[in-house]
């Protein structure tokens, strides 16, 4: 797969300047950035599945890919705020998985010691909310 995450890579990279035969129209007209954006979003779920990344986790890459591209592109800022939600939220997310399976106690204030599982588990919730409430 990560042979597969780099050729479509090269491949979209390639693609996003290319135009037509007389130079002036892009390569396949009104359909080139859906064109783009399919091959940028297949290099992105290649790079994920090569990364062991289970299925239902196959859309935080794509959204990633597809957010930063658009925010480099048309430099909008409101592209960059969601590249930096999925990024935090991948984050939380990979976070909250290798902690999920330690049973130790680790003291979050002086007198409060807490299970690592369910600190992961508050994490993870107030990571969700937080871009639920950001994102209204």
């Amino acid at each position: 797969f990560l042979t597969a995450s780099t050729v479509l890579g090269y491949a979209s990279a390639w693609f996003y300047g290319r135009g037509g035969a007389d130079g002036s129209d892009r390569l396949l007209g009104e359909y080139h950035e859906d064109a783009f954006q399919l091959l940028l979003s297949s290099s992105a779920v290649c790079l994920g599945l090569s990364c062991g990344f289970g299925v239902a986790f196959l859309p935080v890459p794509v959204l990633l890919a597809v957010s930063a591209a658009l925010w480099i592109i048309t430099r909008q800022l409101r592209w960059a705020f969601l590249t930096i939600f999925v990024m935090f939220t991948v984050g939380s997310i990979l976070a909250a998985y290798r902690l999920t399976f330690l049973t130790e106690l680790v003291e979050i204030v002086p007198g409060a010691k807490i299970v690592l599982k369910r600190f992961a588990e508050l994490a993870m919730y107030a990571s969700f909310w937080l871009v639920l409430v950001v994102g209204l």
